[in-house]
């Protein structure tokens, strides 16, 4: 049996492979309970209501994403006025954030296409020679 090296017991490594199997089976046993409790009857009812429960998630989407948006705008601006920006200055940064990080989209977009076609052209390539290896 190894010994741990920051011990002089050589029971320490025992004990802890038996924590470590008791901290495993604790965990299961939550995720087993938590999944009985508490996502059973969620999955349960989205598979008898499917309409409602797909409207309700996507109001719940729609309404946490205006929430995030909403707070993250004021909570910048709230930043921005204790740093001492004016008001000009802070509507100056949330316009030109936003355009700043549409470009980089595009850009990011574009080298996505550029690799899409690249991949497409190797493959392609690469099918015909391997038909013609075959044959």
């Amino acid at each position: 049996m190894m010994k741990n090296e920051n011990s002089t017991n050589h029971l320490v490594v025992p004990k802890q492979i038996l924590l470590l199997f008791i901290s495993i089976a604790v965990s299961a046993f939550i995720i087993v309970v938590f999944i009985d409790l508490v996502l059973f009857p969620v999955i349960m009812f989205a598979v008898n209501n499917k309409e409602l429960f797909t409207s309700l998630v996507k109001i719940f989407s729609i309404a946490g994403l205006i929430i995030m948006v909403v707070y993250g705008v004021l909570y910048r601006m709230v930043s921005l006025k204790r740093k001492g920006f004016t008001p000009g200055s802070i509507a100056r940064h949330f316009i030109a954030r936003p355009g700043r990080y549409f470009l980089i989209s595009l850009a990011v977009l574009f080298l996505f296409f550029l690799l899409v076609g690249f991949l497409y052209i190797l493959f392609h390539g690469n099918h015909l020679l391997l038909y013609q290896i075959l044959h």
